[in-house]
């Protein structure tokens, strides 16, 4: 044995140190008051303003920007849509042609660049879209003070 006694306090005090309860902050009812931040995590990719967490990211898209939440889930749609597309075509063709090298190295290289091409039109749309935003910020703070 190793050494210490097996005894009904022993094991109670063992059982305190080594099977702790852990609580997970996240899974709490009050979450903003039972963790101290010291900043927020979280920008909206438009309007630039600090969120706590990703529900009120969420929330804030939904109802400021439901025109960028509609084109992110049209987008994700289609990049899902074009990298299945493209995973499926190199699949296929590994089983028909097994020995054929070629055509696993063309479907790497093209399903990097589907990648490749969704991220940077994301980034685009989503510079359009910070542009709109300051464009229509700037409009409605001109027409106020007139």
């Amino acid at each position: 044995m190793s050494g210490y006694p097996l005894t009904k306090d022993f094991l109670a005090e063992m059982n305190g140190r080594w099977f702790r309860k852990i609580t997970i902050p996240s899974l709490q009812k009050n979450v903003r008051n039972a963790i101290a931040r010291p900043g927020p995590l979280i920008r909206c990719p438009i309007c630039d303003i600090p969120l706590i967490d990703r529900d009120d990211y969420r929330t804030h898209l939904r109802s400021v920007h439901p025109s960028y939440t509609a084109w992110g889930r049209k987008n994700a749609r289609n990049a899902f849509v074009e990298i299945v597309s493209v995973t499926s075509v190199v699949l296929i063709s590994n089983f028909l042609l097994p020995s054929n090298t070629w055509v696993l190295i063309l479907g790497a290289v093209s399903f990097v660049a589907v990648v490749l091409i969704t991220i940077s039109y994301t980034i685009m749309i989503r510079r359009r879209f910070r542009r709109g935003s300051k464009d229509q910020t700037a409009e409605g703070t001109q027409l106020s003070t007139q």
